[in-house]
């Protein structure tokens, strides 16, 4: 039998373990310009293009030859990870620039991404997006249930080259919508999440897809990622590594 000092300071190493794991507080101003815990970088490219913490903001760097399906992102599966559940509503939101845009001449436009996922892959996901469509911003919306992207009337321009997206789910109709601040929802994607997705919670993510266009400092950035509503769950992966110290412990005491 364990001796009660011994489960004492069992009980003392798990609750610090999960404290140190656990998301305390996942909104992110940037403003330190370290990547915070809660987040990992997926990246296809970095050197083509990439996302960058600086200035008190999330930039986006590119050099305008990358691919067009390329990924710079912050996925919010880091070491302090976190889901939005999907058992009550919520509302997150992040503020974007899109400002300094010279037009390409035949190739991909870079985008600017927010969404939200059942998987990292992004097999069942959607994102609210904005890119540059000639010379003009348009907002966009699309999503993909087990890798396949059903078409979509994509283009809901004329955007404004900055503002706020803003995602919110609905739990009782078990809808999804993306939206402008200040504007109407561009598009509600109905009955899916729990109905077709089975997802019980969901990934953040926010970043850059494309190529095509150089960016540098200040040409495009996200900055004030902000959960406004709704409960925040940890990554699964972080219970998995509490657990493990857990077990590694009792092993020592046992």
């Amino acid at each position: 039998m364990m001796a009660p000092m011994v489960r004492t300071a069992l009980a003392i190493a798990l609750v610090a373990a999960t404290a140190s794991l656990a998301p305390a507080a996942v909104n992110d101003d940037f403003n330190d310009n370290t990547r915070s815990p809660q987040w990992s970088l997926v990246a296809d490219d970095a050197a083509r293009l990439n996302v960058v913490e600086q200035n008190g903001r999330l930039e986006v760097i590119s050099s305008g030859n990358g691919s067009a399906t390329g990924d710079a992102l912050y996925l919010s599966d880091g070491i302090a990870g976190f889901r939005m559940s999907t058992a009550s509503s919520f509302e997150i939101a992040i503020r974007y620039s899109f400002t300094n845009f010279a037009p390409g001449s035949g190739t991909p436009p870079l985008g600017l991404v927010f969404g939200v996922g059942k998987d990292v892959a992004g097999f069942d996901s959607a994102a609210i997006g904005i890119s540059y469509v000639g010379a003009s911003p348009s907002y966009g919306v699309s999503h993909r249930t087990d890798d396949v992207q059903p078409a979509l009337p994509d283009a809901f321009g004329p955007a404004s080259a900055t503002g706020t997206l803003v995602i919110s789910y609905n739990a009782a109709g078990d809808d999804l919508a993306f939206a402008i601040e200040g504007g109407a929802t561009l598009y509600t994607l109905n009955d899916t999440v729990n109905t077709v997705w089975d997802s019980g919670d969901l990934l953040v993510s926010f970043g850059a897809r494309g190529s095509g266009l150089i960016t540098a400092s200040g040409d495009a950035y996200l900055d004030d990622f902000t959960v406004r509503s709704g409960s925040v769950v940890p990554e699964p992966a972080i219970l998995s590594a509490v657990m493990l110290i857990g077990i590694g412990l009792l092993r020592r005491r046992a």
